[in-house]
């Protein structure tokens, strides 16, 4: 995944739809937050990727799709928490 699609300009509603959105996608916004914002808390990291998908609230269902991918990269390696911060690898 080269980009983080903002999804707010998408026709199709099918795309929108929280339980579709693409992990992939999710996952390389997640990694460009916490590069860019070095120490960014995990609630502010969600958010940020909720905005770059398009999202303008960020329901607590959306909060937990997105955060179930932070979790995953936690688990797999690219990103680690430190005191309560985020950080990549």
């Amino acid at each position: 995944v080269a980009a983080v699609r903002d999804l707010q300009a998408v026709d199709s509603a099918g795309l929108r739809k929280i339980d579709r959105l693409p992990p992939e996608e999710m996952r390389y916004g997640l990694l460009r937050v916490v590069e860019a914002y070095i120490g960014v808390s995990p609630d502010e990291a969600i958010r940020q990727v909720a905005l770059l998908l398009g999202f303008r609230r960020v329901s607590a269902q959306l909060t937990a799709v997105i955060d179930a991918e932070l979790q995953a990269l936690i688990k797999d390696g690219p990103i680690r928490p430190k005191n309560g911060r985020l950080h990549t690898l």
